[in-house]
């Protein structure tokens, strides 16, 4: 039981870590697509 927890929180971790990336990708991407507007 406590194995599932810990998994459970290592995937909640790790969906953490990939959207703070995905955010930070797009963010990314829409600061290049203004520098190329100007």
């Amino acid at each position: 039981m406590n194995n599932v927890h810990g998994a459970k929180l290592w995937f909640e971790g790790l969906g953490l870590v990939l959207g703070g990336a995905a955010v930070s990708v797009g963010l990314y991407q829409a600061i290049g697509y203004c520098m190329a507007c100007f």
